[in-house]
């Protein structure tokens, strides 16, 4: 068997779609994002000498975070509507 370090990585995911149905929905777009992490322990070292020369570390939640803020400034800057961001009808 191979002996060689696996290094940490994560992948990012995302769908967008047209909402062709309900009715009321027709002209939204959905939004699905999926976060894949792979070989992640709690805490990467870039450099083995060094433990003070920690990578950046993100949660699950703060990659989410980060991608629906760029997908909101990017859904205002295209004109785009996506469903979880709409105002139910009172």
């Amino acid at each position: 068997m191979s002996e060689e370090q696996k290094t940490p990585y994560y992948s990012k995911r995302i769908r967008i779609g047209d909402v062709t149905s309900p009715k009321d929905l027709v002209g939204y777009k959905d939004f699905t994002l999926e976060l894949i992490f792979g070989n992640m322990d709690t805490r990467v070292f870039k450099n083995k000498k060094d433990v003070s020369e920690v990578l950046e570390e993100k949660t699950m939640f703060d990659i989410a975070t980060e991608v629906f803020e760029q997908r909101d400034i990017w859904a205002k800057k295209l004109g785009f509507r996506f469903v979880d961001q709409r105002e139910k009808p009172e």
